[in-house]
């Protein structure tokens, strides 16, 4: 387990400057007015690449888990008001864990659906991932590190 602790940090680094980097571009387009012709989009979708990746599990969890604690910090709540925001902080954090376990698939999702990747790399990235989970397993199994 101690060897999964710093890729799981690592996604969330990432996840946390791919919401950084998507309210940035949400306020240049907003302020600056960004034409919709220089953003590239799917054929028969309209979806951009920074709207794919707000879409993301993990910062969508984020952002609810901070929506509900900011919630919290209101003085003039009732209980409910309160509960709610818990609520909402618990499910956002559940959301978050699970996007942690999703965030790679739908990283690779948004890559191929807007870039064509030549296969021996995906296949080579797959099976990495496969070996690195393998080993994981099997040091959890032996309760020694391989």
């Amino acid at each position: 387990m101690k060897w999964l602790r710093h890729p799981v940090v690592g996604l969330v680094i990432f996840a946390v400057l791919v919401s950084l980097i998507v309210l940035s571009y949400n306020g240049i387009k907003t302020g600056y007015g960004l034409p919709e012709e220089y953003t590239q989009e799917i054929e028969g979708e309209n979806v951009n690449i920074m709207e794919a990746m707000q879409n993301i599990g993990i910062i969508e969890g984020l952002n609810q888990t901070a929506s509900g604690v900011y919630a919290l910090s209101t003085p003039s709540g009732s209980q409910f008001d309160i509960l709610g925001a818990l609520a909402s902080a618990g499910i956002g954090a559940i959301r978050t864990v699970t996007g942690l376990l999703t965030f790679p698939f739908e990283i690779c999702a948004i890559i191929l659906r807007y870039y064509d990747v030549p296969p021996i790399i995906i296949t080579g990235i797959m099976l990495s991932l496969i070996i690195y989970i393998g080993f994981i397993l099997l040091s959890a199994y032996l309760k020694s590190d391989i």
